[in-house]
């Protein structure tokens, strides 16, 4: 197999956190090509949760989720107003449906203090039933800094970004090996044919950041060491659906042509070196071509989502000892029929031991109203990280029969009948059943020795939020290996 190109950066996944961190690097002056596995970008987790901007409330103090939430939310912010991405401030209410939960409350706010939200608001009963009057509440609390995001659009800008910063995008590609090459130099600090040549008209974009754009991008490429590098060969498979009209994935544009291949999410098998990288739909494939071809990059940013650990498990010299174990949470979503009576996010108090915050209500830009997710624990995929994630995202509508007690604690006027399946989505989890939540977990060479090499394992709520944060950890984690 030839090796079809040299880049700085591969960012495997394009879902939101994989196209925040292309944006990062991209922005650094980095040669990055994003490949994906699916026809599209942000099909699996990253569109399929409440689009909600969180203030950063419920996570451990000290912990990657806490700083990342509230640091991101700031970012996330801006990036809207900056990239005209749909957002509204909505705010949420954090409501106790009992008297014995008013200490935690307290507690929740003193939490949320220490890490930098200092600005959630204590109500009583009476007074939260006066901005939402269909709301059953002992007390709350009231989120100021709470919102929600059209996240498709701001994927759609994430990726806007690193494109007119050289960035290549490339679809229906797969990762199916990896392999580490040490040499004594680093790359040169040239631009590669793969940000020139690779890249099609249509992908191109012609627009550039807006001025008040927070992160601009440098002149040119930081200097490089001329230490030894730990090159990385990817070896991909990019599907080419067939013209319109013939085969399933008919009229879906790929971003990129070989000879470097577009983004990939997630993994599976190669068909005859073991794992490799995959998304659990993959678009397009029909009966379209296959080419094969190679990348050979400094650095790879793993953030393939439900598929992060099968990635690293076909990784040649990351040990598997550092791959932590995976846990799927199916969550279901119930949208409410008509009218929805609130104007607000309403989050009941998280029970302890429970792996979610509650089957809580939350709206879109319309304002339409849905709840959930609840957590339906999936079979696991085994101590193997190599096993194959596969999902059924369907909702099963007899769920319902546990949501409307749930429901009712706060929203007593929920009419029998008003709920429909809407959506589910899954969340990449670091604990199951019983355990802890989990923190985020990001992995640089200090965590497995691999230098050039970051993991992104568990990235769940509050994901979204944190990504333009993330993105940055990310970034500085990967310059960290620069200089060692």
């Amino acid at each position: 197999m030839r090796r079809d190109a040299d880049v700085d950066c591969v960012v495997i996944g394009a879902g939101v956190i994989g196209l925040a961190a292309a944006r990062a690097l991209a922005l650094r002056g980095r040669e990055v090509v994003v490949v994906e596995a699916a026809g599209a970008v942000g099909t699996e987790t990253s569109s399929r949760h409440s689009e909600v901007i969180h203030a950063g409330i419920y996570y451990p103090e000290g912990s990657l989720k806490a700083r990342l939430c509230v640091e991101g939310k700031a970012r996330l912010y801006d990036f809207c107003r900056t990239h005209n991405v749909p957002y509204k401030r909505i705010t949420k209410l954090i409501v106790a449906t009992s008297k014995d939960q008013l200490p935690d409350l307290s507690a929740f706010r003193a939490r949320a203090a220490r890490h930098g939200v200092a600005d959630l608001q204590p109500l009583s009963g009476p007074q939260a039933q006066e901005l939402e009057p269909a709301l059953a509440a002992q007390g709350a609390l009231l989120s100021p800094s709470t919102g929600i995001i059209d996240s498709h659009t701001y994927m759609a800008a994430l990726l806007a970004d690193a494109e007119a910063h050289g960035a290549v995008l490339a679809l229906h590609t797969r990762v199916t090996a990896v392999r580490t090459q040490h040499a004594p130099h680093a790359l040169a600090s040239s631009p590669s044919s793969a940000s020139t040549s690779a890249r099609s008209p249509a992908s191109a974009s012609t627009s550039t950041p807006a001025a008040s754009d927070p992160d601009p991008a440098p002149a040119q490429a930081p200097a490089r060491s001329s230490q030894s590098v730990s090159y990385k060969l990817l070896d991909l498979e990019t599907h080419t659906p067939p013209p319109e009209g013939e085969g399933s994935g008919a009229g879906t544009p790929t971003s990129a042509s070989l000879p470097v291949p577009g983004p990939g999410l997630g993994t599976s098998p190669d068909s005859g070196s073991g794992p490799a990288a995959e998304s659990c739909s993959r678009s397009g494939s029909g009966s379209g071509q296959v080419e094969r071809s190679t990348l050979r990059a400094r650095w790879v940013v793993n953030a393939a989502g439900l598929h992060a650990q099968r990635l690293a498990a076909a990784v040649q010299g990351l040990p598997r000892s550092s791959i932590p174990p995976l846990y799927l949470a199916k969550g279901n979503y119930f949208s409410l029929a008509g009218r929805c009576p609130f104007s607000r996010l309403v989050y009941p108090l998280p029970e302890r031991g429970l792996a979610g915050l509650g089957t809580h209500l939350t709206l879109d830009l319309a304002g339409a109203g849905r709840f959930g997710p609840d957590v339906e624990w999936l079979p696991e995929p085994g101590p193997d990280p190599a096993a194959h994630v596969r999902m059924d995202y369907r909702v099963d509508p007899r769920r319902a029969d546990v949501f409307y007690p749930a429901i009712r604690r706060y929203f007593p006027g929920l009419s029998d009948g008003a709920l429909q399946p809407a959506y589910s989505g899954c969340r990449p989890k670091l604990s199951g059943p019983g355990q802890p939540a989990a923190d985020f977990l990001i992995q640089g060479s200090a965590a497995h020795g691999l230098r050039g090499w970051v993991n992104l394992y568990g990235i769940e709520s509050p994901g979204l939020t944190s990504s333009l944060a993330i993105a940055e950890h990310v970034a500085g984690l990967l310059e960290s290996d620069e200089g060692r």
